[in-house]
């Protein structure tokens, strides 16, 4: 039974189908495998089981597409584009389809969209195209059998461009499913320092990654970090303990240098990784106060758990996968397996769960990819025993069916968008700006992965680089809201750029969403022809992203621009609230002015001379020439007050001196995000062009904020004249103050007082 229904007061439709009878060998037979090409990924199913709703596609090619696919959301293995694929909406032309498509948007040249996904049971579902072109949803073409009664639907967005489609689309899905974590993306209580503050990390392209310090192990090389961090003054809050420490299968499904590529066998702690297991690991907790983020590959058939193999747990157990010859997986049946896991985790400091591997553990199995319920049951129970235990989950390895689930597991708060960190192998990795437009849309953070702070070649490690982009590298992990993990030896590590994410306690400075592609880069790759040549095919790929911070009603831009090999068009205030807004501008934004200013990011030592300010409008162009790796800029834009005539504010204040001057906030300018809501709790001006800021921190930390001091001096020409007409001057005002005992100081101009208050802000 099909059921349409549309739903005007959101501009959307859903689309239903009920299996009444349920369905026997319905499978389509329709698997490819490419073994030998594509080790990663091994096989895929095409075609759909039963397909509504479905589309025909026109002759003409007025409209694009643009879908989701492959592995970390961005197609990561895939040598000609990184990031979401996209195309012509027309017949005769391949749309991305199988196991690996994910949500799909369709658009006009003006960028006018509609989002489709799966509504519900995300990870049974697929989309298919046939032989005549037409392109269909339902239920993913391996499915053998279908349940009498069982359901699944979709649903189709409307939005007036690509970003604000998909932000209206995520925003409608979370609500579907009761999930305010576009609201309040770490449920209360949970996720601890992972989510918050500076952390040091051991896995895959790390220089500690299966490669412990001389003479000791793993605890041994953490705690040795550890006292390093102490001396140094370096406020690490939380470490990763990545697949090394827990006991894998044999195996073949690792590359890319990843050694002991099997399975998960058993979770609990190598002792010869870790000294005193358990116990070694919560020393290292109390000792230096840090959380662990814990990691997770897929379940092999070799599990100690299963009760097959003399365990307790009912595991779902293959011997020889299709997808992966040579591997047998398994698959955990029921929520009291993951709550054992969880509390072992809890007793030496997991607070954030790592589920790494997903793609490998969905397609290597035949219970995954050929039933409607085995996938969606083993991540629902995963999630739910995250949630009652005050676990925060991070999908990793993750295809868009992952990223859609997450939209019915409030414990999920992050997900990967990129490949593994690989200095010097996969240089491009940093290029998340298209793949987090989906995890912003479902109000994840947008992992980037680890990185290494310096360009030096750090010989020793695992991988010894060099980071041809160190500062590029630390920008985009701490605009991306994910962890940002630092993994240098510990001979070269660069605090000085650390601390440019950090306040003095480590706590990282963030916006309010991670940055976003603006959607010129899918319109003009689509319909013009641009970008088809670039990275990694080509020399360069223009990089343009967006992002925002909200403090009370005032709303802060902020701009990263990489890689640009030729002049680009202008952008303008108005392209970025388009590419980070969820509804159309007010129309009392036409008129509404700001401050445009920028630091050059190669200077580690802020100088108020190295700041340019100006004031911009709505549509003023905002010039982006070329700029070579491994330089980039980051533009940022304030809230300003409107420009009003010396003689007009004078006359409002009845004073027959000259207006006062008015001040912007602009931020702390030796950060990353000189305006976050981690530093900045709220900004009061009064009627004179005065300001007042209350400012959070370490209590004694100095915190310096920046602010641009609007006057009006006369113009000496038009005096003479008798126009009497002024002209408008800019300069830099910077503040300095500490933060007082109860972590809170409160920064005035134009007296650059400071007064420390005896509570909290609350």
């Amino acid at each position: 039974v099909m059921e349409a229904r549309f739903h005007a007061g959101v501009a959307a439709a859903a689309f239903r189908q009920r299996f009444v009878d349920g369905a026997v060998n319905a499978s389509t037979g329709d698997r490819r495998c490419d073994i030998k090409h594509m080790p990663w990924i091994g096989c895929d199913w095409k075609g759909v089981v039963s397909a509504f709703p479905s589309f025909s596609l026109p002759q003409d090619g007025n409209l694009g597409w643009l879908a989701f696919y492959g592995e970390h959301l961005n197609d990561a293995h895939n040598e000609t584009h990184r990031g979401p694929r996209v195309g012509r909406w027309r017949r005769g032309e391949a749309v991305a389809d199988g196991l690996l498509a994910g949500p799909l948007a369709i658009f006009d040249q003006w960028g006018s969209s509609l989002v489709l996904s799966p509504l519900t049971n995300p990870m049974a579902a697929s989309i298919a195209q046939s032989q005549d072109g037409s392109v269909s949803w339902g239920v993913m073409g391996g499915v053998m059998d279908v349940p009498k009664g069982y359901t699944i639907s979709h649903i189709v967005q409307g939005g007036e461009g690509i970003n604000q489609a998909f932000d209206k689309w995520g925003t409608l899905m979370l609500g579907y499913y009761g999930n305010p974590r576009k609201k309040t993306r770490v449920p209360p209580g949970m996720g601890g320092a992972v989510e918050t503050h500076l952390g040091y990390e051991t896995d895959n392209g790390a220089y500690y990654y299966y490669n412990p310090m001389k003479s000791t192990d793993m605890g041994g090389t953490l705690d040795v970090l550890g006292r390093y961090f102490e001396q140094e003054q370096l406020p690490v809050r939380w470490a990763n303990l990545d697949s090394w420490r827990y006991f894998k299968g044999p195996g073949t499904t690792g590359g890319e240098g990843v050694p002991m590529a099997g399975g998960a066998k058993n979770w609990s702690t190598d002792p010869e990784m870790v000294n005193d297991v358990e116990k070694g690991l919560y020393n290292l907790r109390v000792s230096y106060r840090w959380d662990y983020m814990a990691h997770n590959r897929w379940w092999q058939n070799v599990t100690d758990y299963a009760i097959e193999n003399g365990g307790k747990f009912p595991f779902l157990l293959e011997s020889e996968s299709k997808a992966y010859p040579g591997n047998g997986f398994a698959l955990p049946q029921g929520e009291e397996f993951w709550n054992f896991i969880m509390e072992y985790g809890q007793q030496w400091g997991l607070t954030l769960y790592e589920q790494d591997w997903l793609w490998v553990q969905f397609l290597g199995m035949e219970a995954t990819t050929r039933s409607v319920d085995a996938a969606q049951q083993w991540l629902d129970e995963l999630t739910h025993a995250a949630l009652t235990h005050n676990v925060t989950v991070q999908y990793c390895m993750s295809l868009p069916r992952h990223a859609i689930q997450t939209a019915m597991a409030p414990a999920v708060t992050q997900i990967r968008t990129s490949d593994d960190y690989g200095p010097g192998e996969r240089d491009g990795q940093w290029r998340i700006g298209r793949s987090s437009l989906l995890a912003s849309a479902l109000g994840l953070a947008s992992y980037k992965d680890e990185f290494l702070t310096t360009n030096q070649n750090e010989t020793g490690g695992r991988l010894k680089g060099p980071e041809p982009f160190p500062r590029l590298q630390a920008a985009v992990a701490t605009y991306s809201l994910g962890p940002v993990g630092f993994a240098d030896g510990i001979q070269f590590i660069n605090k000085t750029l650390l601390m440019r994410s950090a306040n003095a306690q480590g706590e990282i400075l963030k916006p309010d969403m991670p940055l976003v592609a603006l959607e010129r880069a899918y319109l003009d790759e689509v319909f013009n022809g641009l970008g088809r040549g670039d990275w990694p095919s080509g020399a360069s790929r223009a990089e343009i992203w967006a992002s925002k911070t909200m403090i009370g009603e005032k709303q802060w831009l902020h701009v990263l621009a990489a890689d640009i090999g030729e002049h680009q068009r202008p952008t303008s205030v108005r392209e970025l609230l388009h590419a980070v807004s969820s509804s159309p501008l007010p129309s009392e934004s036409a008129a509404a002015e700001y401050i445009l200013f920028e630091r050059p990011v190669d200077s580690f030592v802020f100088a108020p001379s190295e700041i340019r300010m100006t004031r911009v409008s709505l549509d003023t162009p905002i010039e982006l020439p070329p700029v070579a790796l491994p330089l980039f800029r980051l533009l940022h834009i304030a809230p300003a007050p409107a420009a009003v005539p010396a003689s007009a504010r004078a006359a409002a204040e009845k004073d027959e001196k000259a207006a006062a001057p008015a001040f912007v906030l602009l931020g702390e300018l030796d950060k990353w995000v000189p305006i976050s809501a981690q530093r900045i709790v709220r900004v009061d001006g009064d009627s004179h062009g005065g300001m007042s800021v209350t400012v959070r921190g370490a209590p004694g930390e100095v915190v310096g904020l920046s602010f641009a001091k609007e006057e009006e001096e006369e113009d000496e020409e038009a005096t003479t004249t008798g126009s009497g007409s002024t002209r408008l001057l800019l300069s830099l005002v910077s503040v300095q103050c500490a933060v007082g005992p109860a972590g809170t100081v409160v920064m005035t101009v134009p007296d650059a007082s400071c007064t420390q208050q005896q509570q909290g802000y609350r």
